[in-house]
């Protein structure tokens, strides 16, 4: 209690200590206040909005959605002709007579371009015809004497076997009559053969679609041997007296018996009187009709068939009797037409030389008359295809020295020439598809293709490499370095387009459609280097979940995960002015919270 007394006195003399410093120190008193109402306002102003902050960190969210991401390439390039060629001629020190073009015209394939001295060239022409017409006449010389040496040892081979050969020609078509007999004979079995095949699938088909039929009338017809049995298993016990059992039936027993077969008769007759009447059904009548003509088909055509084998064997034995008759007239004839035809031989040989020296000697001249008339052709300059003459490189007068005589580019097809850098050009390929828009020919987004891209460096007229960006992209590092040729064929040119217009190529790189995607931003890495996303729940409640990369755009990525779900809600990392997370510690979700 004492203790208590003594606090009090101090707390208040110390109280009384400051009201006397204050007293006599106002101004410091009141500007020390001051301070310190400052200062106590600061600190909370800046927990205000911290708070503030973290609040909203902890509720700006993207939603994981289902996006087709598309991946593009932005190209400048140039409008060219689909093909462009020079205008030449393979002659050389020749005089250009005419030049029938001017730079701009539009010329059609097979226009003369130029017109070559062509007065020399015509005199060639001239003399290699009838050096060509010389050496046929000579060769037609020796060809009609070599025929004719042949024809004479032809005929003096036919005088001298004059009469074995008429022997051997009686003797072979005596032999090729028979040969053709037994052919004839043999295709005639062949025939046979199919129309018993024919006839064996006839008769097979009309069994089988009389058999439904044959099935019936049996059934009938075993009702009615059941019922003749039964007849006469009764008559039997009838006239016996005798029941099966070997015992003697009263009279009551026959007399059920012979009504019984009274019965018994009724039904044989009516099952008879079924198979009359089913028979007599036109649709019946015509399958059971068929079916026995079918049968006697067959049976004809086996018979042709047997008659044809036998003929043909005899006709064999004759065949071979009179081979044997021309083989031994051939051997008569064969001493005689030895000698002869040794010497047709020849004639033979000494003919086909004839004609190889023939050709061996047309050659020369052939290719000298070849050459003097393409040269003369080519003293007329003609366009190998439609287009617009760019360039015209002589005049009459001058000298052709076999440089171009003109350019010509076609102007039914275009491409567009661009450049990519060597960051960006990986990424393009043939066959990919672009979007072109030429603003001096009123084209926006015209469908177009890549049909070439480079695969090594562009070269300047100088020989160095070019090196002036020209493409751009996400991801590209950008900055000089080597450029490779772009080119794309437009699907659809414009009645407007001209040659040298400046075009806009966007290529798609790549597009992957249905893929599960979040902003970019909203990816983070853990410090292994290891990507997740922070998901949130409707309470409030986060947790990490780990996700790989797939397709990336500008501003959206593909994310994969086993635990990724479209709709989650994802929490988008917010960095206060120290740079650091302002909402960084998550507080993962129970197995209990995530399952609710």
């Amino acid at each position: 209690m004492d203790e208590k007394k003594e606090n009090k006195k101090g707390v208040k003399k110390a109280a009384g200590a400051v009201a006397a410093w204050v007293k006599g120190h106002k101004v410091v008193a009141v500007i020390i206040l001051a301070l310190l109402l400052a200062l106590i306002g600061l600190l909370i102003f800046r927990h205000v909005k911290s708070s503030e902050k973290k609040t909203t960190a902890e509720t700006e969210t993207v939603t994981v959605e289902r996006r087709d991401l598309v991946q593009s390439l932005t190209l400048s390039g140039t409008v060219e002709s689909g093909a462009a060629y020079s205008v030449s001629s393979p002659l050389m020190d020749v005089e250009v007579k005419q030049v029938n073009v001017k730079v701009g015209d539009t010329v059609q394939k097979g226009d003369v371009i130029a017109v070559l001295d062509d007065s020399e060239l015509r005199e060639n022409v001239s003399s290699a015809q009838k050096s060509l017409s010389s050496a046929e006449k000579k060769n037609s010389q020796d060809i009609s004497n070599a025929k004719r040496s042949l024809r004479n040892a032809e005929e003096d081979e036919e005088v001298q076997t004059g009469k074995t050969s008429k022997d051997v020609k009686t003797a072979t078509s005596q032999y090729n009559k028979a040969v053709k007999e037994l052919n004839s004979l043999k295709s005639k079995l062949t025939s046979a053969k199919s129309e018993l095949n024919n006839a064996k699938v006839n008769k097979d088909r009309a069994e089988n679609n009389a058999a439904a039929d044959h099935k019936t009338i049996d059934e009938y017809q075993k009702k009615i041997d059941e019922c003749a049995a039964e007849i006469a298993k009764n008559e039997k016990e009838i006239n016996s007296g005798v029941a099966p059992d070997g015992t003697a039936h009263p009279e009551e027993t026959e007399k059920e018996l012979r009504e019984k077969n009274t019965e018994l008769w009724a039904e044989l007759h009516q099952n008879e009187n079924n198979i009359t009447s089913y028979k007599s059904q036109p649709q019946v009548a015509q399958r059971l009709k068929t079916e026995s003509e079918a049968q006697a088909a067959y049976n004809s055509a086996q018979s042709s068939v047997s008659s044809l084998e036998e003929t043909i064997a005899e006709t064999k034995k004759k065949v071979a009797a009179l081979k044997d008759a021309k083989e031994k007239a051939v051997q008569t004839n064969e001493e005689t037409r030895r000698t002869t035809s040794r010497t047709v031989e020849e004639q033979e040989n000494a003919l086909s030389n004839a004609y190889d020296s023939a050709s061996d000697s047309l050659e020369a001249p052939n290719k000298e008359l070849r050459k003097a008339q393409k040269d003369l052709a080519a003293s007329q300059v003609v366009a190998e295809a439609n287009g617009i003459v760019t360039a015209v490189n002589v005049k009459p007068g001058d000298k052709y020295k076999g440089d171009a005589i003109a350019v010509v580019q076609d102007d039914s097809s275009y491409r567009v020439s661009a450049s990519a850098d060597q960051y960006d050009v990986s990424s393009l390929a043939v066959g990919q598809n672009a979007e072109i828009t030429i603003t001096a020919a009123d084209m926006t987004d015209t469908e177009g293709k890549l049909i070439y891209v480079g695969s090594t460096p562009m070269v300047s007229e100088t020989g160095a490499v070019s090196t002036s960006g020209s493409s751009s992209s996400a991801g590209s590092s950008g900055g000089s370095g080597a450029n490779y040729r772009v080119e794309t064929v437009i699907q659809e040119p414009s009645k407007n387009m001209r040659i040298g217009m400046t075009a806009k190529v966007v290529v798609t790189v790549w597009k992957k459609n249905n893929v599960l995607a979040v902003p970019d931003e909203a990816i983070r890495t853990n410090e292994n280097g290891e990507n997740y996303i922070v998901v949130v729940n409707d309470r409030g409640k986060k947790r990490n979940i780990d996700v790989k990369y797939g397709m990336k755009t500008d501003y959206y990525s593909e994310i994969i995960g086993d635990d990724v779900e479209e709709g989650m809600k994802v929490v988008v990392p917010q960095f206060g002015e120290d740079g650091e997370e302002l909402d960084g510690d998550t507080e993962d979700i129970s197995t209990e919270d995530s399952e609710e």
